[in-house]
């Protein structure tokens, strides 16, 4: 069995004209609120370039996370509210 050689670290990084490419989609992301075709548009471009974000991927992770569970209303003050208000009948 044939292994292939260990890509040095260094050679991962995105040249620098990538990086400002990547740093504009991401902006763009993030002002639009990160719809799914941008993510997967994003995600598809650093396959491409061979590009991991690492550490930052737990934290995109969690952000969505996060979001999603705003957006699902879990938590809010109005589902609260409504909740209370059902057990106290």
């Amino acid at each position: 069995v044939q292994r292939e050689a260990a890509v040095p670290v260094s050679s991962r990084r995105p040249r620098p004209a990538r990086t400002a490419l990547l740093r504009r989609m991401s902006s763009e992301l993030l002002a639009h609120g990160c719809p799914k075709e941008g993510l997967e548009k994003l995600d598809a471009q650093c396959i491409i370039w061979n590009v991991s974000f690492g550490g930052s991927a737990d934290l995109l992770a969690a952000a969505l996370f996060l979001r999603l569970l705003r957006e699902s209303g879990f938590g809010s003050r109005a589902q609260d509210a409504e909740e209370a208000g059902s057990t106290n009948t």
